[in-house]
């Protein structure tokens, strides 16, 4: 915890691949402009937060995001969140006043309040789920709900706008070319089973 909390640190940072867990605060309010972090799975609490000068996050293989992780990062203007990340904790890109878009994936299973709060940039969310995952209202701003387009898989354009909270995005669309990861088989003779 609090490894390199406020050091001048600059440029690209790049973890070993067999670093799987950063700790709380490990890099908050250094100047990082990117990470590359290919083995890491769990993100800490604050690990990024006030790194006004991150641009870019590489880390595929993330699971899990904690608490305010990448909060007041001001200058990251998009981001996709790795497919596998199934938990995502309260205020974890809070106050990312640069953030533009995002996409979130299908893997979400826990998604804590205010994520996105304080974002007054967000102009596109992508979310990669056929199933609407629970929202609460505090994920976003009340001028995010009107002014930021929500893309979602065509299939589910429906799903969606009776959700509870999705349904409070003024612009849902339907888009064919999102994936839900769905796999769809047919064995001749046989119906099509998807898993």
């Amino acid at each position: 915890d609090d490894m390199f909390y406020g050091c001048n640190i600059t440029g690209t940072l790049v973890l070993p691949n067999n670093i799987k867990e950063i700790g709380r605060n490990a890099f908050a309010e250094s100047n990082i402009t990117s990470v590359n972090a290919m083995g890491l799975e769990v993100m800490g609490e604050g690990a990024f937060s006030y790194c006004s000068s991150l641009k870019a996050i590489d880390a595929p293989n993330l699971k899990y995001i904690n608490m305010r992780a990448f909060s007041n990062c001001t200058s990251l203007t998009s981001y996709e969140i790795p497919q596998g990340v199934a938990n995502i904790e309260s205020g974890a890109f809070s106050y990312c006043t640069g953030l533009e878009s995002v996409i979130i994936p299908n893997s979400i299973i826990e998604f804590g309040g205010n994520i996105f709060s304080g974002c007054t940039s967000l102009k596109s969310i992508t979310v990669n789920a056929t199933t609407p995952f629970m929202l609460e209202e505090s994920n976003f701003d009340a001028q995010t709900y009107i002014n930021a387009a929500l893309h979602v898989p065509s299939s589910s354009l429906d799903a969606y706008k009776n959700a509870d909270v999705w349904k409070n995005f003024f612009n849902i669309s339907g888009d064919d070319d999102i994936e839900d990861n769905v796999c769809s088989i047919m064995i001749k003779g046989c119906s099509e089973y998807s898993y």
